[in-house]
């Protein structure tokens, strides 16, 4: 299914010639169908290369859908390119998964030496 108008939101926008914008979008549709070319094809007037869209899905589950959770996920994505002619493109930036994903860990802290 391709992307509803009014599921995205203008979360900021750099105030620049330069500058770029951060979206947010939900919907229910699985992540590889926001990925695919053509998604964001309702859209293309308000995108261009270069700006963000934090992705929120949530999958319903199977019927009854009152006993079950929906299934969350959250991504980041870059738009690729807004051709006048063709599909509109993104690309995945990170996959933040789910909120029941095990956490990432934590990197050993540096230390510095001398002063």
């Amino acid at each position: 299914m391709p992307a509803a108008g009014y599921r995205m939101a203008l979360a900021f926008g750099a105030q620049s010639e330069e500058g770029f914008n951060w979206y947010t979008y939900s919907t229910a549709d699985r992540l590889a169908e926001v990925l695919a070319p053509g998604y964001f094809d309702p859209v293309r007037k308000k995108l261009r290369p270069g700006d963000l869209l934090l992705v929120g899905t949530e999958i319903p589950p199977p019927q009854p859908w009152y006993t079950q959770r929906f299934e969350q996920r959250r991504a980041l994505l870059m738009v690729a390119s807004v051709p006048e002619q063709g599909p509109v493109t993104v690309r995945l930036v990170a996959d933040f998964g789910t909120p029941a994903d095990p956490s990432l860990s934590l990197a050993e802290e540096r230390t510095s030496e001398g002063r």
